[in-house]
């Protein structure tokens, strides 16, 4: 999505018109077909106090990338609880250098918990791929280079506006098919007293 952005490569010389037809049908497709997104956001000061170095990195990761996939596999886990879906989640990851030891740590943890396995509805095995051969990485791309951008317009301090190819992705799935969840130090206080409560099942 970057070289698309920023006009590189196979991107360089597409004219505008094609440019945004193409984004728009890509748009489209993927509000077709997804069934239910969620994007994680953390803020790293407030992780890096609340958690790290904590007792609590135990339960939610030392880093951002294992937080965010923790509460992301919650998220789901309990969207699938209010829609009554009880079939196995595939899980497919993109190949990050530097992430895979991280990624094998949490599912081998939740894989030995059987009632936490059955809760997530794990198969036993999730994947790793490249960003290129798969599709559904590629829709996943779209959406977190979107709400990145808006993230980081959000609070750089400047003029705050929403992106118009933003505005066309989430419209009709926002907060309906489209959940973000953002993490600061009041949410994650909050998620602390709950799993402290054990209200949480992960």
């Amino acid at each position: 999505m970057s070289e698309y952005e920023s006009r590189l490569n196979d991107y360089e010389y597409w004219p505008d018109l094609k440019r945004i037809g193409v984004l728009k049908r890509l748009h489209r497709i993927i509000k077709d077909h997804a069934i239910q997104g969620v994007t994680v956001s953390v803020n790293c000061a407030d992780f890096d106090e609340i958690i790290r170095d904590t007792v609590w990195s135990r339960t939610f990761g030392k880093s951002y990338y294992g937080f965010d996939v923790r509460m992301i596999l919650k998220f789901i886990a309990e969207w699938a609880d209010e829609q009554n879906i009880h079939d196995p989640i595939h899980y497919v990851f993109a190949e990050l250098k530097g992430q895979g030891n991280e990624l094998d740590n949490i599912f081998r943890t939740c894989l030995k918990n059987r009632p936490i396995k059955e809760w997530m509805r794990l198969a036993g095995m999730w994947t790793k791929g490249l960003m290129r051969d798969v599709t559904q990485l590629q829709a996943a791309d779209i959406v977190a280079y979107e709400l990145n951008k808006r993230t980081v317009n959000e609070i750089s301090g400047g003029k705050r506006f929403v992106r118009q190819s933003l505005e066309n992705l989430a419209a009709g799935i926002y907060e309906n098919r489209l959940a973000p969840l953002y993490f600061g130090r009041k949410e994650l206080l909050h998620l602390i007293e709950v799993t402290r409560d054990g209200k949480p099942r992960a």
